[in-house]
């Protein structure tokens, strides 16, 4: 798979990361909407299954019992940075432990929420780049981007990824290699995480996203970006 680096003269080079240029706007308006009446787009998924496991309860707003309401409560459509900016250090905490380093790409295979936009900043908050796959691509196509090795490290939903014919034979994970961090319930897995901010480990050299497209031929081609040639705005449109 043919491999692209997106490099600008050094002259207009942006000289922060993305997470600094996020920071420096958490710490001018941190009571304002990073993004507001967001529109966000939603597509049938299969229900999810039963796991059959025990847990906590979940109250009819949709948090747990006994705890506090969500930083990002689901299907949000507007947030302040400094709820953004919480739940992003939340998502930087649990990946570094999990191991990501930068120049380690990590893959968003998620429906469309502010959430997946906290993941995103998460992600580059922890040193990493971050990949975003499009919840319908079909699995073969899937499986060639992960199993490239770009990204060793996945994070989905249990909704999304039992779409997927080796997800439900227990095969995935044997065939691309990574370590899958499912969110279903973000509360859940990000519970116990430290909201305050990591320490920033990148520079603005770093790589902050890979995404696939393909030559005339139909062949995929990995084009890579830096931090210092990336819009802060980019993040915000993910969704």
């Amino acid at each position: 798979m043919e491999t692209m680096e997106i490099i600008m003269n050094k002259e207009n080079r942006i000289p922060e990361t993305l997470q600094q240029r996020f920071q420096q706007q958490v710490e001018k308006f941190p009571g304002e909407f990073a993004m507001q009446g967001k529109e966000i787009e939603t597509r049938p998924v299969p229900a999810a299954k039963s796991t059959g496991k025990g847990g906590c309860c979940k109250s009819s707003k949709g948090g747990s019992c006994g705890t506090a309401a969500p930083i990002i409560p689901e299907n949000a459509c507007s947030v302040r940075y400094d709820n953004l900016n919480r739940q992003a250090n939340r998502f930087a905490h649990l990946l570094r432990i999990r191991g990501t380093a930068p120049n380690v790409v990590v893959g968003l295979l998620l429906p469309p929420s502010i959430n997946k936009v906290a993941a995103v900043l998460g992600i580059l908050k922890a040193g990493s780049a971050y990949m975003v796959i499009d919840p319908q691509v079909p699995e073969s196509q899937l499986l060639s981007i992960l199993g490239s090795g770009k990204s060793p490290v996945l994070l989905s939903t249990n909704t999304l990824l039992e779409g997927y014919e080796l997800f439900e034979s227990g095969r995935f994970q044997q065939q691309t290699g990574c370590d899958i961090i499912t969110i279903d319930d973000p509360e859940e897995l990000l519970e116990g995480q430290p909201e305050s901010d990591p320490d920033d480990i990148n520079q603005s050299t770093d790589l902050a996203s890979i995404t696939y497209t393909a030559d005339p031929s139909g062949k995929p081609i990995c084009i890579e970006i830096q931090h210092c040639n990336t819009d802060l705005e980019d993040i915000f449109n993910i969704i």
